[in-house]
């Protein structure tokens, strides 16, 4: 996980180096995707759970496995795996079920409002 997500100098840096790093340098350097500031974690954690909870559990999972393959690809074919990853979502059956839903002003079956508590 941490050397996808830090250059080999920071990662090296940070291990060897035994250092603590505030939240702000987590975030430049691409160890964290978002801080809160003081007080507000509670806030930013409800407004991602919000996002995620719009997403079709099929859809999350189709994307996490799309990038784990896309990951050690060269360029040129990331581009032919994204065509046949997208053509293969829109050809399974109920693909265009959230998309018409949401332009009717509805909420498509899996949504759910989160009212749980942090």
């Amino acid at each position: 996980f941490l050397l996808r997500r830090l250059r080999p100098g920071e990662l090296r840096a940070l291990a060897l180096g035994s250092r603590t790093i505030e939240a702000s340098e987590a975030e430049r350097i691409g160890l964290v995707d978002q801080v809160a500031a003081e007080g507000l974690l509670e806030a930013a954690l409800r407004r991602q759970l919000e996002r995620l909870l719009r997403s079709s559990p099929e859809a999350i999972a189709a994307t996490k496995r799309y990038l784990d393959r896309l990951d050690p690809l060269p360029l040129e074919r990331r581009v032919d795996e994204a065509r046949r990853a997208l053509e293969s979502w829109l050809a399974r059956p109920g693909a265009s079920v959230g998309p018409r839903m949401f332009a009717d002003g509805f909420a498509p079956p899996w949504f759910h409002k989160w009212r749980g508590r942090v």
